[in-house]
């Protein structure tokens, strides 16, 4: 299959869209999906924002095909040359706030590979990814209209994301995050059970809430990740930064002020 996008941010959802069909037509499980829509959005979303030198209109191919248990995705663009397999991962440090965005990107595009080739020719970039497919995993899901809800829970607050978590949404969830966040309590739990993945910029949208919520005095705590987002999660340093918990109640109690002596 083969997708040609303009150099804006929103296209990213119409690679993703493709994603969605491409599994369907070759049955993929629902894991691969999620994995080439997190690489397709890191890649899509670095050479729409810094490939191109001018503001105008560029084309940027997307290719994926499937054979013999692997995927293969081709990104091609006229940008400025760029070879990201020369680009050194970035120090995994404790303090994940003080990294440079867009170092988590390289990080999860490598973890979510089994190979990466770049190659410049007649003025283009010419990206190659490889995944082999993972078996005996579940069919993929349909995808869901990208929300963020917030209700009461006892003396903290809930708030509920819904679809993917990805480039083209990352500036609207993290302003709808610090809105509920400055307009509410102290104590937050997100909850992310509707989120199939978690792109770099949606990992810095959460990373921009919490810091705002433990400077008011209080805190923000994650519930609900499925595996693969917890996995990216673990591999790019960000469990530890941000808390991670399994249920409302227990993110809510997490943050509670300690009992009085």
């Amino acid at each position: 299959m083969r997708l040609e996008i303009s150099n804006e941010l929103t296209e990213i959802r119409r690679a993703a869209d493709m994603v969605e069909e491409f599994c369907g037509r070759h049955a993929l499980p629902e894991r691969e999906g999620k994995a080439i829509n997190v690489v397709l959005d890191e890649v899509l979303s670095n050479v729409i924002c810094y490939a191109f030198a001018d503001t105008k209109p560029h084309a940027i191919l997307v290719t994926l095909n499937y054979s013999d248990g692997e995927i293969t995705v081709e990104v091609e663009d006229d940008g400025v040359p760029f070879d990201p397999t020369q680009v050194r991962a970035p120090t995994l440090a404790n303090d994940v706030i003080e990294r440079r965005p867009g170092g988590l990107g390289i990080v999860s595009v490598r973890s979510l590979t089994n190979s990466i080739e770049y190659r410049r020719a007649s003025e283009r970039n010419c990206l190659v990814l490889r995944r082999r497919v993972e078996a005996g995993q579940t069919a993929p899901q349909p995808s869901q209209t990208f929300s963020v809800s917030d209700s009461a829970h006892g003396a903290g607050r809930v708030i509920v994301v819904v679809g993917r978590l990805d480039s083209p949404v990352a500036k609207m969830a993290r302003d709808r995050l610090l809105h509920a966040i400055h307009d509410g309590p102290d104590r937050f739990a997100v909850d992310l059970s509707r989120v199939p993945y978690v792109s770099s910029a949606g990992i810095w949208a959460l990373l921009a809430a919490d810091y705002l919520a433990t400077a008011r005095g209080g805190g923000l705590v994650l519930f609900g990740l499925n595996h693969d987002v917890r996995q990216l999660f673990e591999r790019t340093g960000i469990i530890g930064t941000l808390r991670v918990c399994d249920t409302a109640e227990e993110a809510l109690a997490t943050l509670q002020p300690a009992a009085a002596p």
